[in-house]
């Protein structure tokens, strides 16, 4: 599937699986509490590079975290059609590298386990690009999607050992 080990496979299953639960339980407030961390943790990361005395690097970190805090809540619609842009592309260009390197001596479960990951995410990609006029049914469905390519992820993670 990727070229992962098999415990970062793990861990990013759950981390996908994780993000699918919350995007089920705060739809609407989903984004903002992301950006919101990520702002966090370029916060953190600058004031860890202050503590090394970096403090070029250390400032522009601060300064982007807040702004990335601060528009998370601001700008969420604009912030989700990056997001669909981005989770399109990722599973656009997931797709390609498997067409690419296809192989014919893999069995059935194998082949749904690889492609079920970029399909799954050029899914929600496409509907994130509808959440305005659809509502917020759709960030519930992107939910459940997004915790069934985790699971598919924690599939192939303990899948391709028995292969």
């Amino acid at each position: 599937m990727f070229s992962m080990k098999k415990s970062e496979k793990i861990i990013t299953a759950l981390v996908v699986m994780l993000l699918g639960i919350l995007l089920l339980m705060m739809k609407d407030n989903f984004i903002g509490i992301i950006m919101t961390l990520a702002g966090l943790c370029f916060i953190v990361l600058g004031i860890v590079d202050i503590l090394g005395q970096n403090v070029a690097t250390a400032s522009l970190k601060i300064v982007c975290g807040i702004f990335v805090a601060i528009s998370g809540w601001l700008l969420v619609q604009a912030v989700l059609y990056i997001v669909a842009a981005v989770v399109l592309a990722i599973g656009a260009l997931f797709l390609y590298h498997l067409l690419k390197d296809m192989g014919w001596d893999y069995d059935w479960l194998s082949v749904i386990g690889e492609y079920a990951v970029p399909i799954l995410c050029i899914l929600i990609g496409v509907l994130l690009f509808f959440h305005e006029k659809a509502g917020g049914g759709i960030l519930i469905v992107c939910g459940i999607l997004t915790i069934l390519m985790g699971a598919f992820i924690l599939f192939n993670a303990f899948w391709e050992d028995n292969c």
